[in-house]
């Protein structure tokens, strides 16, 4: 007899999750098979584009391998941005610097998630540091839609160039990206623009009155809202632990940025460079996720009464 489980949200939030990350790692899996099986093609079927392989690709042929063998051979160890660079120089056909831009981060995200489980960050566990496995990078919806809409317009150009350069003839019915889907990626990528193209909204926390806050063992700095909570530890190297209560989105980084200066990715314990930053600095700009919102939440302090709140933070440390 069929039961009907209950799904808390909390489930559908990680299922959701998950499926956006498949999406990304699977539309970059099918550019990867789709330019590696087009170039093995043209290499292994074509004499002319078999004779301008790059030198470190021209390997010689064994006698036991034909054409085809050889050309798998050759640009098996090929990544999708050299595969890219070997469609321009072996068969003239060019993507869109635009394309290749939207391509970049999502390359960068996609090899995160997939080597995820070999990077692990320090976390402070009581006085000692730890550490952890980092969590995998979250997807964001407009992340995974980017990368259906960018992968398809990339092998469309490569496809169609092709045909056209090569055989003289369109492909028709059987390109990638039909007129259908032409005019939805389309308006798709105009709302994206329209989106990203809005001012972030930023919470202006002017007067955050810092101060020492004491619970059971944990020592810290805390604004008013207690929003953010900064922790003097006993590492010399690694003298602060920074939490954020609403960056709660599994997987995302939390950024900070003082006096207008490059945003830090911020891990749970930092270096003294960092704390110096703090103490001497007048604004701070946090950049958090929160599973309430798709986009960045902004939260923008000043400074002024921290370094005498760090103080008495560092004193009931070490009292």
């Amino acid at each position: 007899m069929n039961e009907l489980l209950s799904v808390s949200e909390h489930d559908l939030h990680s299922l959701g999750r998950e499926l956006r990350r498949g999406t990304l790692i699977t539309a970059i899996g099918i550019l990867d098979f789709c330019l590696f099986e087009t170039l093995v093609f043209m290499v292994g079927t074509n004499q002319g584009v078999r004779a301008n392989l790059p030198r470190d690709l021209s390997a010689k042929q064994k006698p036991e391998e034909n054409a085809l063998t050889f050309a798998e051979r050759t640009l098996k160890r090929t990544g999708i941005e050299r595969r890219l660079g070997l469609v321009k120089e072996l068969l003239g056909v060019s993507v869109a610097d635009t394309l290749l831009e939207d391509l970049k981060p999502l390359l960068e995200k996609r090899h995160a998630i997939v080597h995820q489980s070999k990077f692990f960050e320090a976390v402070l566990f009581k006085e000692s540091p730890v550490m952890q496995a980092r969590p995998f990078p979250e997807v964001s919806y407009d992340e995974a839609g980017l990368a259906m809409m960018t992968i398809t317009e990339i092998a469309d150009v490569v496809l169609t160039g092709i045909a056209k350069s090569f055989f003289g003839s369109e492909l028709g019915d059987l390109r990638p990206l039909n007129p259908a889907l032409e005019q939805f990626y389309r308006e798709m990528r105009q709302k994206l623009g329209e989106k990203s193209a809005h001012e972030p909204e930023i919470e202006h926390i002017e007067n955050p009155s810092w101060d020492l806050f004491i619970h059971d063992q944990m020592v810290a700095v805390v604004d008013r809202t207690l929003l953010v909570a900064i922790r003097p530890t006993s590492i010399e190297s690694l003298p602060i632990a920074i939490s954020c209560i609403k960056h709660n989105v599994h997987g995302e980084k939390l950024y900070m940025t003082v006096d207008h200066e490059k945003k830090k990715e911020v891990d749970t314990l930092m270096k003294p460079c960092f704390l110096e930053q703090l103490l001497n600095g007048k604004s701070l700009l946090i950049e958090y996720q929160n599973v309430e919102s798709d986009v960045p939440k902004f939260a923008l302090f000043s400074l002024d009464g921290f370094r005498g709140a760090w103080q008495k933070a560092v004193a009931a440390k070490n009292g």
